[in-house]
């Protein structure tokens, strides 16, 4: 095992001699250090070229992206239900049974048809819209990204293709964070709207 550095005498008094606020600082910058080293090291990083535009990834750092991407299109389509099941009048638990097993685009039909009569529901046309485009995002990365470049024989075509489609990814990822942000919003608002009338 190697053995840890030793501590400079001059960081060491400079340390030893900072306040609590300057000591977080500190340490804030060092984490910040250690996480780019780290990325670095392990290929965890997005190649930019010196305008920043996309160049390339790695496997490994594409899993990490599209497993993001993943877990936020299950919280979208989650939380949709869950507000369904709140603006709808009746019971919570039977309408959010009645809609459990839909399709987002199913879902997403519902929520129009009741935001078109209720002021509860804040989602605008624009909204919809994307709603309907993160349906065919969520579709293509649950169910195809992988297929389209995997059987590919020749390796340099192989990571051409897979480079395309990484970059569609780094695309999309950033827009279905924030919609899940947004739809998260709404839920709460909703809830917090809700428990307010039943508190009258």
């Amino acid at each position: 095992m190697d053995k840890p550095s030793r501590l400079g005498r001059d960081l060491y008094r400079s340390i030893k001699n900072m306040s609590n606020e300057e000591m977080s600082a500190f340490l804030d910058r060092q984490a910040m250090i250690a996480v780019e080293n780290y990325k670095k090291e392990h290929g965890l990083s997005i190649q930019t070229d010196e305008k920043g535009k996309y160049i390339g990834m790695s496997r490994d750092l594409f899993k990490i992206i599209h497993s993001e991407l993943i877990q936020q299109v299950q919280t979208i389509e989650h939380n949709l239900k869950v507000i369904y099941a709140d603006v709808q009048l009746g019971n919570f638990s039977d309408n959010y049974e009645s809609i459990e097993k839909s399709n987002l685009g199913k879902i997403i039909a519902e929520l129009k048809k009741i935001g078109n009569e209720s002021d509860d529901l804040n989602l605008t046309e624009d909204d919809y819209r994307l709603l309907d485009e993160i349906r065919e995002i969520r579709n293509y990365w649950c169910h195809q990204c992988y297929l389209d470049y995997i059987y590919i024989q020749d390796n340099n075509e192989r990571e051409i293709k897979f480079q395309e489609i990484a970059e569609k990814l780094h695309f999309d990822e950033p827009r279905t964070w924030k919609l899940s942000q947004k739809i998260e919003k709404i839920r709460l608002y909703i809830f917090k709207m809700n428990d307010k009338k039943v508190k009258g």
